[in-house]
């Protein structure tokens, strides 16, 4: 399972978006835990727009 939430996380990671007619960067961080079992599981994504005019940081529920 760390291997699968490795590439979810990889793959936000760097994301490119077309938006407003200007490209920006969208660095998405996977949140996870380690449950009772000893695996990683998802607990939300911490999303951040990496545009210094237009910064925003959410955090959504999975």
């Amino acid at each position: 399972m760390q291997g699968v939430a490795l590439e979810i996380r990889e793959a936000f990671e760097g994301m490119e978006r077309h938006l407003n007619g200007s490209l920006v960067d969208f660095k998405d961080e996977v949140l996870t835990k380690i449950n009772e079992e000893g695996k990683e599981i998802k607990t939300g994504v911490y999303s951040q727009l990496a545009n210094s005019k237009n910064r925003q940081e959410k955090k959504v529920s999975p």
